[in-house]
């Protein structure tokens, strides 16, 4: 859901352009968040999962926080897909992090949520 070319075969030219760009991708984050709109706010963050699990210039830490802004925006409304999405990226960073509490609940929601779909 977003990440396709930091999969794919271009790879590195979709990090470089993604580092190129990071500074306008938090703009607009930062636009969802002080708007309230959790779903925007949530497809963002959640599409860079797999940039903040691979990158060294921003890391786990930078992405959980993404999350943790999002998630902490009110939730009703927000598609069951991008909520799943969203808590299967979250409980990934917060793994690797070893906060296993909430990447345990995340995983479980991402499942749940999964299972409705």
């Amino acid at each position: 859901m977003g990440d396709e070319g930091l999969r794919g075969r271009d790879h590195l030219r979709w990090l470089r352009l993604l580092d190129v760009e990071f500074d306008n991708m938090r703009e607009g984050f930062d636009e969802t968040i002080r708007s309230g709109d959790a779903e925007p706010a949530l497809r963002i963050a959640a599409a860079l999962g797999w940039y903040f699990a691979i990158t060294e210039r921003h890391g786990h830490g930078e992405g959980r926080a993404w999350m943790d802004e999002a998630l902490s925006l009110p939730q009703e409304g927000v598609s069951t897909a991008v909520r799943a999405h969203a808590s299967a990226i979250l409980s990934y960073l917060a793994g690797q992090e070893l906060d296993l509490d909430v990447a345990l609940a995340a995983g479980q929601e991402a499942l749940a949520l999964a299972a409705d779909l």
